[in-house]
């Protein structure tokens, strides 16, 4: 059953975006709600290792009302539209900010993933080259003249594609209702 509410969905890699209706496992977790969600793609392995708490993208001003500390956003390896599986569930731990990359501080490149990544580079794909993660590439892409919304999160849960409606639903049902 449709119910017509639509998905904001981030390529965190290629910054492109779609609008499309939630997949049905989690359409039934939410109860026909829609869902916010983040592709990671390459960093994926630094999210589930928990040592990515941070992700930089290029929201437009109409979209960023969606975003608010303590929301549950689900996160994938790679889009949905290809093929992508949920593999865990996300809490923002603070409303997104719109930031320059040259402010980005240095403790980013831990929060973003990068560090731990340039310690593990045999999980990177093979389209990434070892030195793209590394201090130095981090600070040449800090240098870019432009700005990003900085989306700060938690892992909440890491699961399987089967076990991912469930752990959402989990989550939702223990946030706090709002007054």
């Amino acid at each position: 059953m449709r119910t017509g509410r639509q998905v904001v969905v981030w390529h965190n890699m290629c910054q492109r975006r779609e609008r499309r209706p939630p997949d049905g496992c989690f359409r039934r977790a939410l109860g026909g709600d829609a869902v916010l969600y983040l592709s990671f793609t390459w960093t994926t392995p630094a999210l589930l290792a928990g040592a990515k708490t941070a992700t930089r993208l290029p929201l437009a001003d109409s979209h960023l009302g969606c975003w608010r500390a303590g929301m549950l956003v689900t996160a994938y390896r790679e889009a949905p539209a290809d093929g992508g599986r949920p593999v865990a569930v996300l809490q923002l731990t603070a409303d997104p900010a719109l930031e320059p990359l040259s402010t980005t501080p240095d403790s980013d490149y831990e929060a973003e993933g990068w560090a731990w990544l340039h310690e593990h580079q045999g999980l990177l794909p093979r389209w990434i080259a070892a030195g793209d993660c590394c201090p130095q590439a981090f600070r040449e892409w800090r240098t870019r003249a432009t700005e990003m919304w900085v989306v700060r999160f938690r892992v909440v849960a890491v699961a399987t594609a089967d076990q991912i409606g469930e752990a959402l639903a989990e989550a939702m049902a223990a946030q706090p209702v709002a007054a």
